[in-house]
């Protein structure tokens, strides 16, 4: 997983399947995202193809963890797999999901 920072957003890229063995790795760099007055982080699925539901439980968490700090956490550039399992779930209710980065980085000053 990759981090960078624009403006004062963090993106998050999760380049790999959400599962039980690789959520902890997604936990320390949203972690790391939750400092500062306004936490605000995009965590693009671009080239994820599976989550878990301990992929989707830990979403919600750091949703939470976010909310309860004054700051949000949003999704960009799902999969089609990926959107499909954010919108069976309902996830893509709870959780702003975008197409594309420069989108949902603005998204946060709107």
């Amino acid at each position: 997983m990759e981090r960078s920072l624009h403006g004062a957003v963090n993106v998050v890229k999760c380049d790999e399947k959400l599962t039980t063995e690789t959520v902890d790795h997604l936990a320390a760099v949203l972690g790391e995202c939750l400092t500062g007055d306004l936490p605000m982080a995009v965590v693009s699925f671009e080239k994820t193809q599976l989550f878990s539901g301990a992929g989707l439980e830990y979403l919600l968490d750091a949703r939470e963890q976010f909310s309860n700090r004054g700051g949000r956490l949003s999704f960009v550039a799902p999969t089609a797999i990926s959107a499909e399992v954010l919108q069976i779930t309902g996830m893509n209710e709870l959780i702003e999901v975008h197409s594309e980065v420069a989108g949902a980085v603005r998204s946060f000053t709107q």
